[in-house]
């Protein structure tokens, strides 16, 4: 097999590694890195990614106890130098390596290549082979080699990090839809004590400025009336936070009122009615049938008002 050959066949087993879910990330970063060694015809490699902003670490290595040590990028060595200067690194026998204080020892041969795998201008990691089988340097057509299969490593930590922003914006749905039914549990709650609370209370000074007003005369029978407004106004507003709480649960569980009386056998025209704020009155047991329907719950006195109930109230109180 050529030279171009074993390019080609190690780009398609690249692209193949890269493309097959069933692999997790470490396997495929072990994998390409096999691939590489076998191509650039050396006995040793690495893949290092950037962690952070100032460490790297070694994720895939044909020497598995170096997997996951770490490096810092301030440190004076080969690979820090390449995160710099975003730039490939050859180094042989003939070059100065007192200009690196910190490389591995445990090394038979001079030569070793790292190129640094590039997304949007910005180091992400970078590749190294050493230990070059027979001669012990890297030519030109080495380092052009390597620096295009690190081009093709990119899909491979691309398809990761997309993949794991993915996973993030999943977890965080799942969070905001849990706060969200925790803020529907408080809605609900603060619904049905409002019903409670301000029931009986309203009622009674109702009747009682009913009565005010029958004996009431003169300039006195205004500020009557309008107190009377204003309970009317309360009673209003609760009726409002009734057909709104019913409309808005409708509608987020994506049923049309045709949908809601077929699953509620209710009446269409009565949801509707009592939707729009046009219901006179509306029976306790229809609120109970509607809010089984949409999985809510209404209570009255702590207790839970059930579906299908006989006892009429007015559509103010609830």
């Amino acid at each position: 097999m050529n030279k171009d050959e074993k390019i080609l066949e190690a780009l398609m087993a690249i692209t193949w590694t890269a493309n097959t879910p069933r692999l997790d990330f470490k396997e495929k970063l072990q994998r390409i890195l096999s691939d590489v060694v076998s191509c650039m015809g050396t006995e040793r490699g690495s893949i290092m990614l950037v962690k952070g902003r100032k460490n790297l670490e070694v994720a895939a290595a044909t020497s598995p106890h170096l997997i996951g040590v770490k490096q810092s990028i301030d440190q004076d060595s080969p690979s820090s130098w390449v995160v710099k200067n975003k730039k490939l690194l050859s180094v042989d026998k003939e070059s100065d390596r007192s200009l690196f204080s910190n490389r591995f020892d445990h090394y038979k041969k001079d030569a070793f290549l790292l190129a640094p795998i590039l997304s949007q201008n910005k180091v992400i990691g970078i590749i190294s082979v050493t230990e070059k089988m027979g001669s012990d340097r890297f030519s030109k057509a080495d380092q052009t080699i390597l620096l295009n299969l690190a081009g093709h490593v990119i899909s491979a930590l691309e398809k990761n990090r997309l993949a794991e922003s993915l996973r993030r914006s999943k977890k965080n749905l799942n969070d905001k839809n849990i706060r969200l039914r925790k803020l529907e549990k408080i809605r609900t709650e603060l619904f049905n004590m409002l019903i409670h609370d301000l029931k009986g209370p309203i009622s009674e000074v109702m009747a009682n400025i009913d009565i005010l007003s029958y004996v009431t005369r003169g300039e006195n029978l205004e500020y009557v009336e309008a107190a009377r407004s204003g309970c009317d106004t309360l009673y209003r507003m609760r009726y409002t936070e009734l057909r709104e709480a019913l409309r808005s649960a409708r509608r987020e569980r994506g049923l049309t009122q045709a949908a809601l009386a077929a699953r509620s056998a209710s009446s269409r025209v009565t949801i509707a009615r009592l939707e729009a704020g046009s219901a006179g009155d509306v029976r306790m047991s229809t609120v109970g049938t509607l809010c089984d329907a949409l999985g809510l719950e209404v209570s009255v006195a702590g207790r839970r008002v059930p579906g299908r109930r006989s006892r009429r109230v007015s559509s103010a109180s609830g």
